[in-house]
């Protein structure tokens, strides 16, 4: 005989990229005690972490569910580098949830990871599975954001990694969205999902984390801090020194970090003053294309009209530097505040 689950209701937020899913999972960090003592929720926040537990389950859902190969290659980038490092970070997770389960006296749990957007089958079904014996009833939350109004974070996110401003206009990066919830769907249940307007949410005047909440069904008004989003973005001509170094010295090389690279620190390009980065006026009409079908899927499946009149402004920006310019400059700046090559 199983075990009843120590949860009547758990909620996932699989916060998709470019929806403040950050803001949020601070939000929700910082009124966690308030949560668990006046509405009922439990929000795991102790973990064998370092630096510090930020508010993102993403670290601890992609060590202990991470079957697929592609998830094992990807455990360097969160700190994970050996078997015995693996087994040893899902030991403690598990020890720290359990530990938090039973000091609670919650009857929902509230897990947030966007990270889960990025699971393989084999992985979502594992977690699908996990959830399952912990609570009763799992239902999933999804904040979504027309692609198009999401395609300068996505852009300026690239190239930070290593991008570069011609494959990035040449083919704009947009989220699959009927790929994402089919996998979803397919283990915890079209109607177990909640989808709601990332253009909607920024209606709410309490800011996004409070519109969150409201689809909990936590109406907080003024109970809760609330932080408002952050705009990181980079000036026009930082973006062209970044696409600049990123064509000099390659982030990677035939998939392999390239050591080159240490040499360099993007930190004095993102701060280099301009206008706003906007995408070119062409780049904007082909994400506009290649996302249509996925704009009228996520309105007819999920009642979401991600649509609105005003599209993002084009830039009218005139690069007037030849492209040696901007790699002396670019590779000048990086290499004065890096640390020496290892």
């Amino acid at each position: 005989m199983h075990p009843a689950p120590p949860f009547k209701r758990l909620y996932l937020h699989i916060g998709l990229s470019k929806t403040g899913t950050t803001s949020i999972q601070r939000d929700i960090l910082e009124n966690a005690p308030l949560l668990e003592e006046r509405f009922d929720i439990h929000y795991p926040r102790e973990f064998p972490e370092s630096p510090p537990f930020n508010g993102n389950h993403s670290r601890v859902l992609r060590a202990l569910f991470c079957e697929h190969p592609d998830a094992q290659r990807r455990l360097p980038t969160i700190g994970i580098h050996s078997d015995e490092e693996l087994r040893a970070y899902q030991r403690g997770c598990r020890e720290k949830l359990e530990e938090g389960f039973a000091g609670s006296g919650a009857s929902t749990l509230l897990l947030s990871a966007e990270s889960v957007c990025n699971f393989s089958d084999c992985d979502m079904a594992a977690l699908a599975q996990w959830t399952a014996c912990l609570a009763e009833s799992v239902r999933v939350i999804a904040c979504v954001r027309h692609p198009v109004h999401a395609l300068s974070s996505e852009i300026q996110q690239r190239l930070r990694v290593g991008a570069r401003l011609e494959n990035l206009y040449r083919k704009p990066p947009y989220k699959r969205l009927r790929e994402l919830f089919g996998r979803v769907e397919a283990q915890f249940g079209r109607e177990n999902i909640t989808a709601y307007s990332f253009h909607r949410a920024l209606e709410n005047p309490g800011g996004l984390g409070s519109e969150f909440f409201r689809q909990l069904g936590v109406e907080s008004g003024e109970s809760f801090t609330s932080r408002r989003t952050e705009n990181s973005s980079i000036s026009q001509e930082a973006a062209l020194l970044l696409d600049a170094l990123n064509r000099k010295v390659p982030q990677f090389i035939e998939g392999r970090a390239n050591p080159e690279r240490r040499r360099y620190s993007i930190q004095p390009l993102l701060s280099v003053p301009g206008p706003k980065y906007r995408v070119p006026a062409e780049v904007v009409e082909r994400a506009a294309q290649a996302s249509h079908d996925e704009v009228t899927w996520i309105a007819e499946t999920y009642g979401l009209d991600l649509e609105f009149s005003q599209r993002p402004q084009a830039s009218g920006f005139e690069d007037a530097f030849s492209d040696a310019a901007k790699t002396a400059i670019a590779l000048r700046l990086a290499s004065a505040s890096a640390s020496p090559a290892r």
